[in-house]
């Protein structure tokens, strides 16, 4: 009787610790969990590691990004040129060998714009006028150019010799640069004529007329003059 009873207690001090030991795990593992419309939520979020370092936004820093303008690799280049008829724009690379880069028109008022430009030489040129001009340009920054200066309105008298000096009617007259024409017109009946689109420098003048003394048929005058942005009128003498 007294071994059926030690056995007995032994069973049951056996099934006791075994369900302690199952209870304990269950506390560890948290709440079972279930499926729901084929989805398993998170068995226990409160056992997830937690990292044990809060953030320091007290000390927090961050690196601002700075951007350095001299950095660019891209520009703009502006201009005017004298208002009138549409002029053509060309700009070519001399950095890459000659390369066109950019084409572009004026409008009305003779501005243009030329943008993402690379650093480099360029060769600028404008046509549509009397004669082209072309300018060497440095592009690593916007430049702005003013182009107005590089055609002059210039005022000619024509006339012969004599007191007073006999203005010439209906002569035409001609400028050149280097052998290039670069203005042209016909006098008045006071003997002038306003030529626009002149270039500034040293220029070679032609005069076709009629001589007082060759009443048919004309005769031929050369000369030289310099021109400026603040020229006077130019007087043509034709001995």
């Amino acid at each position: 009787m007294r071994i059926a009873t030690t056995v007995l207690l032994a069973l049951v001090l056996v099934v006791g610790v075994t369900i302690a030991a199952f209870a304990g795990l269950d506390l560890l593992q948290g709440p079972r969990s279930e499926t729901v419309d084929g989805v398993t939520p998170l068995r226990n979020p409160a056992a997830l590691p937690i990292d044990p370092s809060p953030l320091d936004h007290e000390n927090l820093r961050i690196d601002p990004i700075v951007v350095d303008a001299g950095h660019r690799t891209r520009f703009t280049l502006a201009g005017n040129v004298r208002p009138g008829s549409t002029r053509r724009i060309l700009l070519v690379s001399k950095t890459r060998k000659g390369r066109l880069t950019r084409a572009t028109t004026t409008d009305d008022a003779g501005y243009f714009e030329i943008r993402d430009l690379l650093r480099g030489r360029y060769a600028l040129r404008v046509y549509g006028g009397h004669y082209p001009i072309e300018r060497d340009l440095q592009i690593d920054a916007d430049r702005a150019l003013d182009l107005t200066d590089a055609e002059l309105r210039q005022e000619l008298s024509v006339s012969f010799p004599g007191t007073p000096p006999q203005p010439v009617q209906k002569a035409f007259v001609m400028l050149t640069l280097k052998g290039a024409v670069v203005a042209r017109g016909s006098t008045d009946s006071l003997g002038n004529v306003v030529l626009d689109g002149v270039p500034k420098g040293k220029l070679g003048w032609t005069v076709w007329a009629n001589h007082t003394d060759q009443p048919t048929g004309s005769k031929e005058w050369h000369g030289e003059l310099t021109t400026s942005r603040a020229s006077k009128p130019v007087r043509l003498v034709l001995r």
